[in-house]
């Protein structure tokens, strides 16, 4: 059951991708028990490791998505980092929202 990260090279180091995770984590952990959420619905369809399969996803894809902003505008002051990770969680909820609407219509 339980799942240990492997050492894999990360695009932006492992303590930027910790990070990254965490507050990902943190995010699909508070929206779990909202109906129709990314954490909702994969825990649904597959149960807690399609949530930690998300997770990893989820932080993946932000990783590649903002690479050039830990080289020119993250560190550890920046509330700018914080609010990537929420519009890009936003973004992401809002998809997922639109993907569950298309599939009730038809």
């Amino acid at each position: 059951m339980l799942k240990s990260f492997t050492y894999e090279p990360r695009l932006n180091g492992f303590q930027n991708w910790i990070e990254t995770f965490y507050e990902i984590v943190s995010h699909l952990e508070t929206t779990c028990d909202y109906s129709g959420s990314l954490s909702n619905r994969a825990r649904f369809e597959g149960g807690r490791t399609a949530q930690y399969s998300l997770a990893e996803a989820l932080t993946d894809e932000f990783e590649i998505r903002y690479h050039e902003n830990y080289n020119t505008r993250f560190d550890d002051t920046d509330p700018s980092y914080v609010e990537c990770i929420d519009a890009f969680l936003k973004e992401k909820e809002e998809e997922n929202f639109n993907t569950l609407v298309y599939e009730s219509n038809h």
